[in-house]
């Protein structure tokens, strides 16, 4: 699916609601059906809203196993984490959780992918490169 510079524009600068409105209309899920949880959707929603900062995906240590996990890094450094709702230094954010960081997005790449893929992730290699 191709998309316009203006698309582009609108797509960086809409609100997370306006996105999630315009996904259920096409017909989009919100949520990826390979796996259980809201930390995707709460940490897409949350750069979106911020304006700033990186979304990232990867794994994180939960209960003794590897998890798919998404959370936001800030640009002053912080990681918000979107199960507890809480913003944890680097430091702590690792220490507590042993994070993997497998993909990392910038805003409008983030909202991009996501009006391409028609879910807010986690993303295959074919969505992230435009195929999907």
């Amino acid at each position: 699916m191709d998309i316009s510079r203006e698309e582009i524009a609108r797509i960086a600068t809409a609100s997370a609601d306006e996105i999630s409105r315009r996904l259920a209309q096409e017909g989009g899920a919100l949520y990826s059906p390979t796996r259980a949880g809201t930390c995707y959707e709460d940490a897409w929603r949350f750069l979106m809203n911020e304006k700033e900062g990186y979304l990232i995906h990867g794994t994180v240590l939960s209960d003794g196993k590897r998890i798919g996990h998404a959370w936001v890094e800030t640009l002053t450094g912080y990681i918000w984490e979107p199960e507890t709702k809480t913003f944890y230094t680097r430091q702590a954010f690792k220490a507590i959780a042993k994070p993997l960081e497998e993909n990392r997005y910038a805003v409008e790449q983030a909202a991009i992918i996501a009006a391409r893929a028609r879910h807010l992730g986690p993303w295959t290699e074919e969505e992230r490169q435009g195929g999907g």
